[in-house]
């Protein structure tokens, strides 16, 4: 027996009109149908709505087997037709909403937002991690700028400015991106993903390849032109004299950026990912009984 013929025959018992509800319980109690989907009263509800004759919606199907007699959504009282018939659908009598651009913002931050709530475990494990990290890459230059601060007589700016080099971001360039790497070779190498796909990756990537080419010139340029510098005069001197502060700080904070991403996304909590199984369960099982049918 079919969803649609239990239903029939669910409201034939029952003799009156009957909730969507009511209807569900008397195909439970007379065992009419065995439901495979984990939320059944909802395929009830879709099935009695899909074949109400009066109902118009682009789902809808053309043969109508009930009728509403009072009531609407929920607490609508459905019955029996006499007779099958065959309704055409117009779809084009449907309200259409046109979303301006604010609604489109809107939508986005409001999904966006939602999002971070169902991670916040995630994001709060790889902030607490972040945390660390960062105090254990730099505790070295907050350590010798406090010393040149004690022996040099100068400001804990220019200390941690003198620090921050273009030789030293290398060193910490590659420190934060090389998980970045292991992390994605196991992930495309494996079915443990977010709907079969890395979010954002193709960027992630390309600033991951950024960060190391920007950081291994750096290294070379600072490392090597100070040798060059001291060892040859005038052009030399000119061309190996910045500092690449500014450089460091961009590429360190871009490495960071490639940490916290490779971070989030390998503490995404067991929860999302048993959202995500869930949902496709639930897909393939209203699916399930839609062949059924």
């Amino acid at each position: 027996m079919t969803i649609v013929n239990a239903i029939k025959s669910a409201l034939a018992t029952l003799g009156k009109p009957s909730t969507y509800e009511e209807v569900y319980q008397e195909i439970l109690d007379k065992n009419l149908y065995e439901f495979g989907a984990k939320n059944p009263k909802s395929i009830v509800r879709g099935k009695l709505r899909i074949h109400t004759s009066g109902l118009n919606f682009p789902s809808a199907s053309q043969r109508k087997f009930f009728k509403i007699h009072s009531g609407k959504g929920k607490d609508a009282l459905y019955i029996n037709l006499d007779n099958t018939v065959l309704e055409e659908v117009d779809v084009s009598q449907l309200p259409t909403t046109t979303l301006t651009k604010i609604d489109k913002i809107c939508f986005l931050l409001k999904n966006k937002i939602e999002r971070f709530v169902a991670n916040k475990d995630a994001h709060t494990i790889t902030l607490c991690e972040c945390r660390w990290m960062l105090f254990g890459s730099f505790l070295p230059i907050i350590v010798d700028s406090i010393f040149r601060v004690w022996c040099l007589k100068i400001t804990l700016l220019s200390a941690l400015s003198e620090n921050i080099k273009g030789g030293e971001v290398f060193l910490f360039t590659s420190a934060l991106i090389t998980p970045f790497f292991f992390f994605l070779v196991k992930n495309l190498s494996s079915n443990n993903k977010e709907n079969e796909e890395l979010p954002y990756i193709g960027y992630i990537f390309a600033l991951t390849i950024v960060s190391l080419v920007a950081g291994l010139g750096a290294f070379i340029y600072y490392r090597t032109g100070a040798i060059l510098a001291t060892s040859e005069q005038g052009r030399m001197q000119d061309i190996f004299s910045a500092r690449l502060g500014g450089w460091a700080w961009a590429i360190y904070f871009a490495s960071l950026l490639v940490w916290y991403y490779s971070a989030y996304m390998s503490n995404k909590s067991a929860k999302a990912y048993s959202k995500i199984r869930n949902s496709q369960a639930d897909k393939l099982s209203e699916e399930y009984s839609e062949v059924r049918e």
